[in-house]
């Protein structure tokens, strides 16, 4: 026993020993000069390596990629930046945008920097705020599309149905339906113009944050969304007013919120302030970080400095620089000990605490209170989400829903296991509603409406059902010639997502190229590459808080983390600087 409490006390001081180091480094680096520094000579890096050496894809060579969100725009530039034009962008919406043309609720914007969500090689001097919101993001995809001329690659209003690959002939079949209403559901809401075509490559990047999420209770279907409520009810990302006032349908209403994530701290605020009553009816409480005391406003003059040909570039350039490495440092705030405690005093006193003042209900400061370590789950940015519940209007639920109802939503007095709350004594009762919306999120790297097979038959959902194994998170030995954009282990919780796409969208046209240059035209990983990747991954996730709590970043059968990359995304740039063939099978097609 006294050699095991050694051994114990001893890896607790080595624990503090490299959490002292880490912050230290933090602290020595965060300094405009150095973060400075170290982001031109990373971005220049950036710039030669990547930028220096392009070979080319053979031009026969037909390429589809699905999805015309922020992803698929990135790689079709960078196709076009090689020169090859063989290619079409499939995307079943009417517009541009992905997540930013769906999701339009009152509120909507993004929880990263507006120049770091942005394409490195493509600034922005247009920017109104530090934290874009929906109208400018979406603004924003549409001014890179028309300036790099992608929109003559981009094909509308078609909805990918099914891809098949072709082991004999080496290509993938798609399956597509043009025309049609368009449905964020993937189900059209009338029939289209049905029309096929093939291609020697598919990249898949229609995201992993795009099919809604309903709560699997009683009363509605959490598939489609359909329930017995017999008001108006819609999920967060299908919200009913596109151009006019946004809060028009719960004007004077009394609403339900089910769900209190990203979507919801958002809306709610908005919601709170025309509703007639609102209940937010909270599972888990989460860390909401304060956006007012860290953003700011772009003026009339930042954005003509900006405009500057030379000097704006050099702006912006050095902001992005510097934003991006306050974001990187973050990291270490995701390992257990000292840095999380820290971390997270700081977001519940700027946040919470202080929205809510020292006077507040303490029973509402219980509720609103995380009591898992911060970061577990996804850290949210938004200021006036905790002062809503200090109108009269909103109510804090913190009790277990028992079902979907035609008038309302049945909560139980029982006790909410992960956030304690109400009586065990208490009744069931309804809570009358006239509009109920779910913010609940999105169905991860759902795949139920696109059917995809892959070599032997295999399909695109035992491979999300079952633990999805890929080579850095973007090719799959099971689906040859098959790209994803932000597949699994590729998602980040410190820093801008756009940043991996990039660099992935360099990867796999660095990766086509040498193909082709080999005269090759199947690749797939090497089991061995994609197992190893995939352990280097569980081994780094298992060292962070991530695995210390449920959240949508593991996977809900095996419980692994599957969405998040674990480390540095510079780390990441590295690894996708160049594509090595020793880590593929490929081969010749034979005739």
């Amino acid at each position: 026993d006294t050699v095991r409490r050694h051994d114990s006390d001893s890896a607790r001081r080595r624990e503090g020993q490299r959490l002292a180091i880490c912050m230290d480094l933090a602290k020595s680096l965060a300094k405009p000069q150095i973060l400075g520094a170290l982001g031109v000579g990373a971005m220049g890096l950036y710039s030669l390596l990547h930028g220096g050496i392009k070979r080319k894809i053979d031009s026969e060579t037909k390429i589809v990629i699905i999805g015309a969100g922020m992803s698929g725009i990135c790689m079709g530039i960078h196709l076009l930046k090689r020169g090859h034009t063989n290619f079409v962008i499939l995307e079943k919406a009417m517009e541009i945008g992905g997540t930013w043309h769906y999701n339009r609720y009152p509120g909507c914007g993004c929880d990263v920097p507006a120049s770091l969500y942005a394409y490195s090689f493509a600034p922005w001097p247009e920017w109104d705020r530090l934290w874009a919101g929906q109208r400018q993001i979406f603004e924003y995809n549409q001014w890179v599309v028309k300036k790099f001329g992608l929109d003559a690659y981009i094909r509308l209003n078609t909805r990918v149905d099914s891809c098949t690959w072709d082991e004999q002939e080496h290509v993938w079949h798609v399956s597509c339906t043009s025309g049609g209403n368009e449905s964020v559901q993937g189900q059209p809401t009338r029939d289209g113009e049905p029309f096929a075509l093939s291609a020697r490559y598919l990249v898949n990047a229609a995201g992993p944050l795009r099919i809604p999420s309903y709560p699997d209770i009683k009363g509605i279907d959490s598939r489609k969304g359909t329930s017995a409520f017999k008001g108006l009810s819609f999920h967060s990302t299908t919200w009913p007013e596109y151009k006019k006032e946004k809060t028009e349908s719960v004007k004077g209403k009394r609403v339900g919120v089910i769900g209190t994530g990203a979507s919801a701290v958002q809306l709610v605020p908005h919601v709170s302030r025309d509703a007639k009553h609102v209940t937010v009816f909270q599972r888990t409480a989460n860390y909401v970080a304060s956006k007012s005391q860290h953003d700011r406003e772009f003026g009339s003059f930042s954005k003509w400095l900006r405009r500057l040909p030379l000097l704006g570039n050099m702006i912006m350039y050095l902001d992005r620089v510097l934003l991006y490495w306050t974001l990187e440092l973050r990291l270490v705030i995701f390992y257990p000990g000292e840095a999380n405690s820290k971390a997270r005093e700081l977001v519940l006193n700027e946040g919470m605490r202080a929205e809510l003042g020292e006077q507040a209900d303490p029973e509402l400061v219980r509720k609103l209170t995380p009591t898992y370590p911060i970061g577990c789950k996804r850290i949210l940015f938004q200021s006036g989400y905790f002062e809503s519940f200090l109108r009269e209007n909103t109510v804090l639920c913190d009790r277990p829903i028992v079902e979907i109802t035609p008038t309302g939503v049945r909560v139980s007095g029982k006790l909410n296991k992960n956030d304690p709350g109400g009586s065990p004594d208490e009744d069931e009762e309804i809570i009358p509603l006239d509009v109920l919306i779910y913010a609940t999120g999105f169905d991860v790297f759902s795949v139920r409406d696109c059917k995809i097979l892959g070599h032997n038959g295999y399909s695109i959902e035992e491979f999300r059902e079952q633990d999805p194994t890929t080579f850095k998170g973007i090719m799959s030995s099971k689906f040859p010639n098959m790209f994803f954009l932000l597949g699994p282990n590729t998602g980040l919780a410190h820093n801008s997502v756009v940043w991996m796409a990039e660099c992935q969208s360099a990867y796999v046209c660095d990766l086509m190229a040498k193909v082709a240059a080999a005269n090759a035209t199947r690749v797939a990983p090497r089991p061995l590459k994609e197992r190893q990747f995939v352990d280097y991954c569980n081994k780094e996730l298992g060292k962070k808080v991530w695995v210390s709590c449920s959240s949508w970043y593991r996977h809900s059968k095996t419980g692994s983390v599957f969405a998040l990359w674990p480390n540095s995304t510079m780390w990441y740039w590295w690894t996708t600087m160049s594509a090595n063939l020793g880590d593929y099978d490929i081969c010749e097609l034979r005739t």
